[in-house]
């Protein structure tokens, strides 16, 4: 396909589609690319690569191949949105398809790989076969509770159970850089009004995210805030073992109001004694061992 267009020499790509010249023939309507580097000797199979397609997970607009400094067909700078592929939510290769309308970009390995139209039902998302919405929309995910058209959708018309394609991949148990605890995946929340902790914004009870498995521990947060690079290191923790947690030794037992037992003085009980210039000072009953605190 596009990448026979290319020859691999051991400094780097030499025929690369940056040295090609766009050209039109006198009393011609098409377009013609030539190539400096090796004047078309290595391109018999460029037909296979075409400039512009249509596919159908994008079927409103033609999709036209995009260098990610200029495109070959318009030679025009693009400093739009996209940055990721809409099928496969990676990062942009520097040579991609794109919808100018619509914002919409797909990588070619992506692009020449015929949809998915129905993924078996799973076990961890939902008992039964989702198929492939076959239009660009903003329908609400059930997982991530989000309205974007930034991946491609799946359904269950008779559970009216929606999800985005990168959703699928969402973690099941993570564990966040500002939580002790490890959190997991719930597809709906116990009614009450509860706030994500990563945005402070609301979290919709009937849609998915994340809480904490401790119990009485009330942290949640939305799927898709829980899952950024900033807040988890990528790993999936399920069928991990939790790590054993040291347990947190009081410095002191209380024996009685006013009387306790600190691990620094343990052969005698220490009681609490009266302020004296804004300082509480702990001292024994029966020796001059004080403990000052503020």
């Amino acid at each position: 396909m596009l990448g026979a267009s290319l020859r691999e020499l051991d400094d780097g790509w030499d025929c690369f589609f940056g040295k090609w010249n766009k050209l039109r023939l006198t009393g011609e309507d098409a377009t013609y690319f030539h190539c400096r580097s090796c004047n078309g000797g290595d391109h018999q199979d460029f037909e296979n690569g075409p400039l512009e397609i249509e596919h159908p997970l994008h079927q409103k607009h033609s999709l036209e191949f995009y260098q990610r400094k200029h495109s070959l067909k318009l030679v025009v700078n693009w400093e739009k949105e996209t940055r990721e592929c809409f099928c496969c939510d990676e990062d942009l290769a520097e040579v991609f398809y794109l919808c100018r309308v619509c914002d919409c970009a797909m990588n070619i390995a992506c692009a020449e790989k015929p949809p998915v139209l129905y993924i078996p039902a799973q076990k961890k998302w939902h008992e039964h076969t989702l198929a492939l919405f076959p239009r660009r929309a903003s329908l609400t995910c059930n997982l991530c509770a989000l309205a974007d058209s930034s991946s491609p959708i799946y359904m269950c018309p008779p559970c009216d159970f929606v999800v985005h394609l990168k959703c699928l991949n969402l973690p099941h148990v993570i564990r966040m850089s500002r939580h002790p605890h490890r959190i997991s995946f719930n597809h709906s929340f116990d009614q009450g009004d509860r706030s994500c902790s990563v945005c402070r914004k609301e979290i919709n009870n009937v849609y998915g995210g994340y809480s904490c498995i401790k119990n009485g521990c009330l942290y949640a947060a939305h799927a898709r805030c829980a899952t950024q690079s900033n807040v988890w290191d990528g790993i999936d923790l399920e069928g991990e073992p939790e790590e054993i947690e040291e347990e947190e030794v009081e410095p002191f037992v209380r024996i009685s109001d006013g009387i306790i037992q600190h691990f620094s003085h343990e052969h005698h009980h220490l009681r609490l004694d009266e302020c004296e210039e804004c300082i509480f000072y702990i001292e024994c009953e029966n020796a001059t061992h004080v403990i000052y605190t503020r």
